[in-house]
């Protein structure tokens, strides 16, 4: 039996205390963490573990940051800089700043003094646009913020504090490949990854132009195909790229060029729950946790390819808290 911890949240995420590897189901109890301050379920977006080993939680109301002991709320007052209300993505650089993305801008927290410092990237608009709904934040080795959004990518350089904006331009076909970009990731090799709602870009440094590489190749397909849209990216152990999409676990194998899809089955139990994937975490004995947007939690048994699940019980209480599971996260003990 396995012990998780996990929010009472309208998503789920997970603590997983020991792995050793899930060669068939096994039973996992689940224990919900409430903060005091909180008196509601929460939606939590994303998680993230800061250089000191704080856990941060992004929420509709601001962010929280847990010690394993007590959770720091950071909400937003109106007629201050604190974090906006709606905490999208988070992030922290090298100089230990913590980057929110929020639904009406980015936010930066300087830790030695506690202050906010609010930014715009399309000042031009309303602050609700969508082009000032930060989803994602990555620092590149070479010290530049790449802030995605919901209408576009932007580059941030930190010296000028301005933003570069690329669009996708359906007469360029080195642009990005749509202008909503829900995740970045920089692999192990220092390629920047840009995942989309139609497609998994690489940026080419060189050029500064993007190279499609899981995208809709049929010409005449005007319609969305949820395949292509990609939520979420996961490096593995062995350079596997893992791609969450809404139609779909994609796994991508960057040496030999090849794609392998898994799909639900409805004739096959231990096939994924549902296509719809939001998040996908690696443990440290190599099981998949793959998280779905109404069918709970998966693990993947690659040695089987088989997948267990785990959803919601209303009469089990350690049983996962909600089968919207947002984000799967691994600090560094090795707990999930």
């Amino acid at each position: 039996m396995y012990l998780i911890r996990n929010l009472i949240l309208v998503i789920a995420a997970v603590w997983l205390l020991s792995v050793q590897g899930l060669s068939q189901k096994t039973k996992i109890v689940f224990e919900h963490l409430v903060p005091k301050e909180v008196t509601s379920p929460l939606w939590i977006p994303c998680i993230y573990q800061d250089k000191t080993g704080y856990i941060w939680f992004g929420t509709v109301n601001g962010a929280a940051r847990y010690d394993g002991y007590v959770f720091t709320m950071f909400r937003h007052q109106p007629g201050d800089s604190t974090v906006s209300a709606w905490v999208q993505t988070l992030y922290e650089d090298r100089s230990g700043n913590m980057w929110f993305g929020t639904s009406r801008g980015l936010d930066k927290l300087n830790p030695s003094t506690n202050t906010f410092k609010h930014y715009v990237p399309n000042p031009q608009k309303p602050i609700s646009d969508w082009s000032n709904w930060i989803l994602t934040i990555h620092e590149d080795k070479d010290g530049t913020i790449w802030v995605g959004t919901g209408e576009g990518l932007n580059k941030f350089e930190p010296k000028t504090e301005t933003f570069i904006k690329f669009h996708h331009d359906i007469t360029e076909p080195g642009s990005i490949s749509s202008n909503v970009v829900n995740s970045i990731y920089e692999d192990r090799a220092g390629s920047l990854w840009f995942c989309t709602s139609d497609g998994l870009d690489k940026f080419d440094s060189k050029t500064g132009k993007f190279i499609h590489i899981w995208h809709n190749t049929e010409m005449q397909a005007k319609e969305f195909n949820p395949i292509y849209c990609i939520n979420n990216i996961y490096e593995d152990r062995t350079g596997i790229l893992w791609l969450a999409t809404s139609g779909g676990l994609v796994a991508y194998n960057q040496n030999a060029g090849t794609f392998i899809k898994y799909f639900n089955d409805p004739m096959n139990p231990q096939s994924l729950s549902e296509n719809n994937i939001t998040t996908v975490c690696e443990d440290e004995s190599g099981v998949l946790w793959v998280g779905t947007a109404s069918a709970g939690l998966n693990s993947f048994d690659r040695r089987l390819n088989q997948f267990s699940h785990y959803t919601h019980d209303e009469l089990d209480p350690e049983s996962i808290s909600n089968n919207y599971i947002r984000f799967v996260f691994r600090e560094r003990s090795g707990t999930l």
